[in-house]
C-alpha cells in the first residue's frame, strides 16, 4: 500500500534473519508460520478500512470516530487518497478506535511513555518489513495479525514521530536516514522494533515428523526501543497437516535420543572392545 524507493531496501541489512535455504546433513527445512497478538496495545494502533460503495472520509470518520469533522484526521494518514473520490475497496488506514494517550515531553525534552499495563496506550503505528522486498506495509488492526512474509521486521512508530519517519522512509537519502541496524543502538523515542516476529523457515532433524510449527506472540510491553514480545503458543504439523500432540513431539524427541545413545553406547563398546584386544595382545607380546 505504501511504495518505497528501492534504495529503502538498505535499510534491512542486519536487521532480517539469514535464509536458511540448504538444510546441514541430516536436517530438513521446515515452515514456520507467525501470528501477532497485539495485545493491550490493540485498541491503541492505526486500523484498516476497506471502503464501501458510497463511503466518503466525512461517512467513515464519523461512523469509526464519532465525528464526521474528524476526516481530517484519516486525510492525514492517506495523503494520496482523494477526499471525495474514494475507490471501493481501497484500505484505508483511520486512528485507533479508542481515544490513546497523549504523550508529555519531559524537563529534558523526551518523550515520556506511561507504564505497560496502566490504562491508556500513546497510539502506535505498526508495520511489517519484509525480507527481501524492502516494502513498508501496514498492520490490519485486529487482537490477531497472521506475519506472512518471510524475515518479517515489525516496527512500532509512536504517532508523534509518524510524519517524520514516513518522510525518512520515503527520502532516505534525502533524510540521511540509516539502517535499522543503527536505529537499533541508538533508536528515537518514537521508534520500536521486534526482533523476534520472524516466519519463514526452520531446521530439524530429518527423523522429525514436524514439518510445520505455527506459533503465536503477543506484544507484552514497548520500551526503549524494542517491542518485546512473548510465545503464548507453539503447534507443531507432520506432512499431511495433522496437528501433532505435545506428547508425540516428546516421543520423537526421546527416540531420537535413544536411537543417539543406542549408537553412542555401541561406538563405545566397540571402542572399548579394541582396546581390550590390543591390551590382551601386548601382553602376550611381554610375556
Amino acid at each position: 500500500m505504501l511504495g518505497v524507493p528501492a534504495l529503502a531496501a538498505l535499510l534491512l541489512l542486519g536487521a532480517t534473519p539469514a535464509a536458511a535455504d540448504i538444510p546441514t546433513p541430516g536436517r530438513t527445512n521446515i515452515t514456520r508460520a507467525v501470528t501477532l497478538d497485539f495485545g493491550v496495545y490493540a485498541d491503541y494502533t492505526t486500523r484498516i478500512h476497506k471502503v464501501a460503495k458510497g463511503e466518503t472520509l466525512a461517512s467513515i470518520a464519523k461512523a469509526k470516530l464519532g465525528a464526521s469533522s474528524r476526516w481530517q484526521e484519516i486525510q492525514r494518514l492517506n495523503p494520496d487518497v482523494k477526499a471525495d473520490a474514494l475507490a471501493v475497496g481501497y484500505a484505508l488506514l483511520v486512528p485507533p478506535a479508542k481515544k490513546p494517550l497523549a504523550v508529555k515531553a519531559t524537563a529534558q525534552g523526551e518523550a515520556k511513555a506511561p507504564q505497560d499495563g496502566a490504562g491508556p496506550h500513546p497510539w502506535w503505528h505498526f508495520f511489517s518489513v519484509p525480507q527481501p522486498s524492502g516494502r513498508l506495509l501496514p498492520f490490519a488492526h485486529g487482537q490477531k495479525v497472521p506475519v506472512e512474509h518471510y524475515g518479517t521486521t515489525v516496527l512500532a512508530v509512536r504517532d508523534d514521530g509518524y510524519d517524520a519517519f514516513m518522510k525518512m522512509w520515503n527520502a532516505p537519502k534525502a533524510s540521511g536516514w540509516r539502517t535499522l541496524r543503527d536505529l537499533k543502538k541508538q533508536p528515537p523515542a518514537w521508534l520500536a522494533i521486534a526482533a523476534r516476529v520472524q516466519p519463514g523457515r526452520d531446521s530439524v532433524k530429518s527423523s522429525s515428523p514436524i514439518r510445520r510449527i505455527e506459533e503465536e506472540q503477543r506484544i507484552s510491553a514497548i520500551r526503549k526501543g524494542k517491542v518485546h514480545t512473548s510465545i503464548v503458543r507453539t503447534r507443531y504439523f507432520d506432512g499431511n497437516g495433522k496437528e501433532l500432540t505435545k506428547a508425540q513431539v516428546k516421543q520423537a524427541g526421546a527416540r531420537r535420543n535413544f536411537v543417539f545413545v543406542l549408537i553412542a553406547g555401541a561406538g563405545l563398546a566397540g571402542l572399548f572392545f579394541v582396546l581390550r584386544r590390543r591390551r590382551a595382545a601386548v601382553g602376550h607380546a611381554a610375556a
